[in-house]
């Protein structure tokens, strides 16, 4: 009888260590997939959070807005963003000479950019 119940320690000792490993090797190649390739396995609720908090406008000029957005490296952190089509807000885009341009915190970067990009000039930490 004791050694059925140190069997059953040792099989449930032996599954939480498997799983530890398994959550551990999750985690290590979705942060080597984002380091390389700029893209994210698990996106971060805070990142999102933090950039709603921001002061964060993008100005586009096209008359396809959807696939304009889609076709940025940052689409899916786009939702709570002020966007600005240009084509359609003239008077809006007095200062803004390229597109995409984008107004974060006050500071206007020109072109696309990457999540990287974003978080560093929005000073939210993504992980």
């Amino acid at each position: 009888m004791k050694k059925v119940k140190e069997k059953r320690v040792f099989k449930t000792i032996k599954l939480i260590i498997i799983l530890i490993v398994i959550v551990i090797a999750f985690y290590l190649i979705a942060s080597s997939i984002t380091r390389y390739t700029g893209l994210f396995v698990i996106k971060s609720e805070s990142f999102e959070n933090c950039l709603k908090n921001q002061n964060i406008i993008l100005y586009i000029n096209s008359y396809d807005t959807k696939k304009t957005i889609n076709n940025l490296q940052t689409s899916e952190y786009l939702i709570d963003i002020d966007i600005i089509n240009c084509l359609n807000a003239r008077d809006k885009c007095n200062s803004i000479n390229s597109f995409p341009s984008w107004d974060i915190n006050s500071k206007i970067i020109n072109g696309d950019i990457s999540i990287k990009e974003l978080a560093d000039f929005s000073g939210c930490e993504n992980k």
